[in-house]
């Protein structure tokens, strides 16, 4: 089969679905795993298998649904594999595991072949690009596994696009780069953010390639290689830097010019494998690795058979399982593994005068001829240190392990890092690297400063961090263990064997722990640590009824108001569990009331709260005391208290009643001032001073209540009116506030008579005054707040000009049109006040006058 996918399964299997056998697309699936190892182990990949031997199987499992050519398949979170589109079917179903069968996907979906499908951080599939019915698709698609449904996404690509790349990036957003818009290949890259469900353009490649490969190197970059460019095979590279938005090429050429190769990074080693494809139109057997560290290809040596178009997975122990594709003869059963060779120190540290020993496995098979590896050692500054080299080659045995010795690690050699490149062949067939760090060795002493501790109370430490000699400054990291704890300092060129202190904050439940302090991430001083098993000196960790605080809310209880009062119950440093028993409140005449707690909502603060319900009377004046006995829990011991909480004056409430939030200047303002409090207090005769009117107001007294209802004469523009209590007696103080806005002054408008006949020209004056009601009001303000603004004059529907008004006295104003010529005959003048926010438009009497 060929146009198949493979995927390795959380249990260490792998996955075969589909493809286009002899006679056309399949829907059988087989699934692959190691002969000796049981079934759902469970091993992480990359990790060594000791001796297991790498001998597979293959079993036969359920068929998918339909037969699928071209489709995608992509391990979900829970251990699943959804198998989507493919050749001319639509939609998409998903394989169980635990019920080992497929399951149809609901929704309507295109029949879409050729495209991308990307796992998203919240557990969802998007589905990119690709071709259906014969047309490119620009859309996308999302599978939610929560609904087993798949459906249209909001957004799609700014071009129809196939023979792409579909790329996660490290905050979750994926990136979609090059393919083919069936006219040309593409250089155009954009990103799909699924937190906004939108796609934007990003920068675009440095070539145009569709067909290619891509993997994410684990420093972050990501390798786009090979593809065409629409005429011919691509053999070159470039990466994208994600933080940059930029495209940068890679300066080494590939091995083999291909498009559609088989693109995987090798956990573990860094390394990218890129396998078969096509080259010159036929199916290429050529394979080659990717070393990112020094941006080279490498030779690998051919696969088993040429061919293109077949699906690979990693299996437990790293090696990369190929299976079927497309050879120049038809559809392959072939399958062949890559293990690719490894090498590491020893140990990640050595210190001066110690042999830094280099071991390696995986640098040839049993039975084949073996070739001897090269080293190359350097500073990670990039220096060479080929000098320094105690052997410059090995040979590995007949397994291909091998295990050398490097270097004599010198005291000058502290605080450098070393980096070993092995090569095999004489064109480099593979190469690797591996590094350590030369470092002094460091040791602790000390450890806690006392023999036991108060559960939530800080432990302190006293630790010095010593070495055989001195090279510098200490800097690096101090952590504390105490049980399952971590804490951290960071430690800031601290001279070696200083004291430091640190109060651990802190253990909040009782017992007995293991105590261990260690220090690391010194480029100078290796990591070291000391244990104090079963706290050998220090004891269990105890709680004391100190440790329990009764407090209230609120600090004081109002005469004859129902009052709900807060019990809090908590440890006073801010630390440990919040308690978790029962409160029992009582006193003479009240309860006693059990009360849960509920942990507080305000974050880190570990008080249990409950509540009550007390009204207070005369008789418990100053203060209302309370038995309060909290029963204990797992971490507090029952305690008991007297809380005695303040009786304060009877709470009052005072309001300003209208029928309208506006008034007119010097026009009555109508409302009701009440003053509400507790009806044991009786009638009670109650003054309230109203502001900004300027006037103490006598309430009328009546049970629970007073009231009095004025028409108030406002000031002239105020935007609230207040209201205040004193307080007095039993009773404390209140205060309220009723918002108005001033409605426009009512204003009047005439023109001064002129004598008749007259002749041209003449002068209009006219007078702009307060309404007669209110005219004293007006006359009473600042000239500043007399009618003020544009007068117009007119004769008869005319408009002859305006003026604006200018203060006289008596709170009027007056505006003035000076020479106005008429013809002869009778006129009749007019003028029109233009009003504005504080006073009212208005229009004079009509005056006529002849002209002779």
């Amino acid at each position: 089969r060929f146009a198949h996918c493979a995927v390795s399964l959380d249990d260490d299997r792998v996955l075969i679905a589909g493809g286009t056998g002899v006679d056309g697309p399949v829907s059988s699936v087989e699934i692959y795993g190691l002969e000796n190892a049981p079934p759902r182990m469970r091993t992480p990949l990359g990790t060594s298998q000791g001796s297991v031997a790498l001998t597979l199987r293959n079993q036969a499992a359920p068929d998918m649904l339909s037969a699928r050519s071209g489709h995608t398949c992509t391990l979900l979170s829970d251990g699943s594999v959804l198998a989507a589109g493919g050749a001319a079917e639509p939609g998409a179903e998903v394989w169980d595991p635990n019920t080992v069968k497929w399951v149809r996907v609901e929704g309507q979906t295109l029949p879409r072949s050729g495209h991308t499908a990307t796992l998203l951080p919240g557990g969802q599939v998007l589905l990119a690009g690709g071709s259906a019915g014969g047309k490119l698709v620009a859309g996308l698609e999302i599978f939610d596994p929560s609904t087993n449904t798949l459906a249209a996404a909001n957004a799609a690509l700014s071009e129809p696009r196939t023979g792409h790349v579909a790329i996660p990036l490290s905050d979750g957003r994926v990136l979609f780069a090059g393919g083919t818009n069936g006219e040309r290949s593409l250089a155009s890259a954009e990103i799909f953010d699924p937190a906004s469900g939108a796609v934007k353009s990003a920068a675009s490649m440095t070539l145009a390639r569709a067909g290619h490969g891509a993997a994410v190197l684990v420093d972050g970059r990501i390798l786009v290689m090979a593809g065409t460019d629409g005429n011919a095979d691509l053999g070159n590279a470039e990466l994208y830097i994600e933080s940059e938005d930029r495209w940068e090429g890679v300066a080494a050429s590939m091995v083999t010019p291909r498009r559609n190769p088989f693109v995987t990074l090798i956990p573990g080693s860094g390394l990218v494998l890129i396998a078969g494809g096509e080259h010159d139109g036929k199916p290429t057997g050529d394979t080659e690795v990717f070393e990112p560290w020094n941006n080279l290809f490498r030779s690998t040596g051919p696969l088993t058979l040429a061919r293109t178009r077949f699906s690979g997975a990693i299996l437990v122990d790293g090696t990369v399982f190929a299976a079927g594709g497309q050879t120049a003869g038809g559809p392959s059963k072939a399958c062949g593994t890559f293990t690719p060779p490894s090498m590491k120190f020893t140990s990640s540290e050595y210190a001066p005068s110690a042999i830094a020993v280099v071991a390696g496995s995986g640098w040839g098979k049993p039975g084949s001829i073996i070739q001897g590896v090269s080293f190359s050692l350097r500073l990670s500054t990039g220096a060479s240190q080929a000098g320094r080299l105690l052997a410059t080659s090995a040979v590995p045995d007949s397994s291909g392990n091998f295990k050398a010795n490097i270097m004599q690690v010198a005291s000058s050699d502290v605080g450098k890092v070393f980096i070993l490149d092995v090569s095999q062949g004489h064109t480099i067939f593979l190469g690797a690297e591996a590094s350590f760090a030369a470092k002094l060795t460091s040791f602790i002493s000390g450890g806690p400063t006392v023999s036991s501790s108060t559960a939530g109370a800080p432990i302190p430490f006293q630790v010095r961090v010593n070495a055989s000699q001195s090279v510098g400054l200490l800097n690096g990291t101090l952590s504390f263990k105490v049980g399952t704890t971590v804490k951290s300092i960071t430690v800031l060129a601290v001279p070696l064997g200083s004291t430091i202190n640190y109060n651990f904050c802190c253990i909040t439940t009782p017992g007995t722990y293991n105590v261990s302090v260690s220090y690391s991430n010194d480029s100078k001083y290796s990591s070291s640590s000391t244990t104090v098993n079963n706290i050998s000196n220090i004891g269990p960790l105890t709680v004391t009824p100190s440790q329990i605080t009764v407090t209230s809310f609120p600090s004081s209880l109002p005469l004859f108001t129902d009052t709900n009062v807060q019990i809090q119950v908590g440890v006073p440093a801010g630390t440990g569990p919040t308690p978790s028993g029962t409160v029992t409140v009582s006193r003479s005449g009240f309860g006693p009331v059990t009360l849960t707690l509920s942990p507080s909502p305000r974050p880190n603060t570990p008080v249990g709260i409950g509540t009550f319900q007390f009204r207070a009377a005369f008789t418990e004046r100053p203060s209302a005391c309370f038995s309060v006995q909290y029963s204990g829990d797992t971490h507090y011991p029952a305690t008991s208290t007297n809380l005695c909480i303040p009786v304060s004056n009877a709470t009052t409430t005072l309001q300003i009643v209208s029928q309208s939030t506006t008034y007119t200047f010097g026009i009555a303002f109508p409302v009701t001032i009440q003053l509400t409090f507790p009806p044991e207090l009786g009638i009670v005769n109650r003054t309230v001073h109203i502001d900004p009117v300027g006037i103490d107001l006598t309430l009328n007294p009546s049970t629970g209540a007073a009231t009095a209802s004025p028409n108030l004469i406002l000031p002239f523009n105020i935007q609230q009116l207040q209201a205040s209590y004193a307080g007095g007696g039993d009773l404390a103080a209140s205060s309220t506030a009723l918002s108005v806005t001033m409605n426009p002054t009512p204003t009047i408008t005439t023109l001064s008579p002129l004598s008749s006949p007259t002749s041209n020209p003449v002068t209009l004056t006219a007078t702009v005054a307060c309404t007669a009601a209110i005219s004293a009001s007006c006359a009473s303000l600042p000239s500043a707040n007399w009618p003020g603004g544009t007068v117009q004059f007119f004769d008869g529907d005319l408009f002859l000009g305006q003026a604006q008004t200018v203060a006289q006295a008596n709170g009027a104003t007056q505006a003035i049109l000076m020479n106005v010529s008429r013809p002869i005959g009778v006129r009749s003048f007019s003028a029109v006040f233009q009003g504005g926010s504080l006073f009212a438009p208005s229009t004079s009497p009509v005056l006529s006058v002849t002209i002779q």
